[in-house]
């Protein structure tokens, strides 16, 4: 009996030691390079006043540790020894620095201290439509969600104090949620903040409720499951780079972007899988907000199967995605409709920010 859990023993040890180091090369734990944490009690930009960006061979990248899956994606990805070991073949290694929003990221790589960075589509499309970007690769693919307290329907947010994170996915959802309903934006008490911050201000009645990007809503709900989810909209996120950056050095973005598809991978291959990249962007959390998340890592690791995870087997832009009337194309005239986007603004100069199809990543799966 005991010969026998032996072995078992050492079987459960060799699959656990094959997920984590074989498949890929990943979990060089000691090879992180990230930014200390900034003070995230501010809802400006002087909350980064720490940082210190170096441009001397290093791709400096914004990220969001707030943010289901792309925080578990990318920290699969700071562990890559491949993607590392494929920067210092080119004299580069990179800089991981966080951020509350893909807006606080977009102000960074306007002022040319960011190389890159993550966002949500609304981020990604007004940038592209300020700015010569290149959009590389898909990061996320799920849901946002406005939560309140007892309000069913979007027509009973007129007047109440709403929590978002301006400029973000989330933003976008909630304008368009009141500009179907005929809502004017000014007659709502909208209540710019800290994402991370909207569950425990809507459990102090300090908001009527919030529109925010997972794992806010999950946080919230498990706090009070009683609460409301007043609308659902799924949305994109991207990986992308500044123009320049792009055009100056291609094979490191396309080294990242291969990246994020071998995490994926590495992610899909099993449950397993899925929770250690769960934990590690669980920590990520805490790092950053100074608190624990009350998800558990099941939770988290959901969250994650029911986003991109469990949709796409690899990250690349899908052309269709980029036709006239699909929903990107809807989202970016109503961004227009809306004032965030110049009125001269045209579709087809946003499309040729966006690198579609496989020949970027010809060798993801």
């Amino acid at each position: 009996m005991n010969k026998k859990i032996f072995i078992i023993g050492l079987m459960v040890c060799a699959l656990f030691f094959c997920a984590i180091f074989i498949i890929p090369r990943i979990f060089n734990r000691n090879s992180l390079n990230h930014a200390p944490a900034p003070d995230t009690t501010g809802r400006n930009l002087t909350r980064y006043e720490g940082y210190t960006f170096h441009n001397d061979r290093r791709i400096n990248f914004g990220i969001q540790p707030m943010w289901v899956p792309a925080s578990a994606i990318i920290e699969v990805m700071k562990r890559d020894e491949e993607l590392l070991a494929s920067l210092k073949k080119y004299g580069y290694e990179i800089r991981w620095y966080d951020f509350s929003s893909g807006n606080d990221v977009n102000q960074f790589i306007k002022s040319g201290k960011l190389h890159g960075g993550i966002g949500g589509d609304m981020p990604a499309l007004t940038l592209a439509a300020e700015m010569d970007i290149r959009i590389v690769s898909i990061i996320q693919y799920g849901a946002c969600s406005i939560i309140s307290r007892g309000l069913k329907s979007i027509s009973n947010l007129e007047g109440k104090k709403i929590g978002y994170s301006r400029g973000s996915n989330a933003h976008f959802l909630l304008a368009n949620s009141l500009s179907i309903m005929k809502i004017d934006l000014s007659k709502a008490g909208l209540v710019d903040m800290n994402v991370h911050e909207m569950p425990q201000k809507l459990m102090n009645g300090e908001i009527d409720a919030f529109s925010a990007w997972e794992p806010a809503p999950a946080i919230a709900l498990k706090m009070d499951p009683g609460l409301t989810r007043t609308a659902k909209g799924y949305t994109l996120g991207f990986m992308y780079f500044s123009g320049s950056f792009f055009d100056a050095h291609a094979p490191l973005v396309r080294e990242m972007a291969l990246a994020q598809a071998r995490a994926m991978k590495w992610m899909s291959a099993g449950i397993d899988n899925i929770h250690l990249s769960s934990r590690l962007a669980l920590q990520a959390y805490e790092n950053y907000t100074g608190s624990r998340s009350p998800l558990a890592v099941e939770d988290y690791s959901g969250l994650s199967k029911e986003d991109i995870i469990g949709i796409f087997r690899n990250p690349s832009i899908r052309p269709n995605m980029l036709l006239k009337n699909s929903s990107l194309h809807n989202e970016f005239k109503m961004l227009k409709d809306i004032g965030f986007i110049k009125k001269g603004a045209e579709w087809v100069d946003i499309q040729g920010k966006f690198i579609p199809g496989n020949e970027f990543m010809a060798d993801a799966e």
